[in-house]
């Protein structure tokens, strides 16, 4: 995104209005560039009322839970996921 955009909702969510939205799982890691927008969102999510859990592994990089079944950490997020799913739904 240019940078004139790098605020606008529609670019980024860390700068919605959440209101409204359901329960929401988000998984970041902790070496990775944008984990300061994650724990953004998070307080964003707690300011607008939203049930959000944040689950950030250290030394982990963007999409690590996609890595499974390599990464132990990667199969513990999916686990977290299954549970995190069954107790919303």
């Amino acid at each position: 995104a240019e940078s004139n955009q790098l605020a606008d909702p529609l670019v980024s969510p860390i700068h919605c209005d959440l209101t409204g939205l359901p329960p929401m799982l988000v998984f970041a890691g902790g070496a990775e560039m944008i984990l300061d927008d994650s724990v953004r969102l998070k307080a964003n999510a707690d300011r607008d009322g939203i049930d959000m859990t944040l689950s950030i592994e250290s030394e982990m990089m963007h999409v690590w839970p996609a890595i499974a079944p390599w990464e132990p950490a990667s199969k513990r997020a999916l686990t977290t996921a299954a549970e995190w799913l069954d107790s919303v739904i």
